[in-house]
């Protein structure tokens, strides 16, 4: 029973609509990343990364976390809705780019320059 709470206050998305790349979180008290009554910076990293995974559909590893600014952060019973953008860079890579608004004001955001895992071996 422990170990099944464990990953429910490790899940950091709780919607995700594939139509227009948009990741739902409920902030919630029990999650791992909540301190203060507020979810903190490594939650909300933690949100982009799974937001990604949701977007891209395929497993990938993370080369570099830029562009990663926060204005303020998201309190207990606040939702989060996150809208990401995978863009290929012609030169090679993949970046996802993610900005998170709590009630229409941006919260968060950043760039996840990614690797694409080959999924043809």
């Amino acid at each position: 029973m422990e170990q099944m709470q464990l990953a429910s206050d490790l899940n950091l998305v709780d919607s995700f609509n594939k139509e227009n790349s948009v990741a739902h979180l409920l902030v919630r008290e029990s999650n791992v990343f909540c301190a203060k009554y507020h979810l903190q910076e490594p939650g909300l990293v933690e949100h982009f990364i799974q937001s990604a995974s949701k977007a891209i559909e395929s497993d990938f590893s993370i080369n570099e976390i830029k562009d990663f600014s926060i204005s303020f952060l998201p309190k207990i019973g606040e939702t989060l809705k996150t809208k990401v953008k995978i863009q290929t860079n012609p030169k090679g890579g993949t970046v996802v780019a993610a900005v998170t608004e709590i009630d229409g004001v941006v919260a968060a955001k950043c760039k996840l320059k990614v690797n694409l895992s080959n999924t043809n071996n």
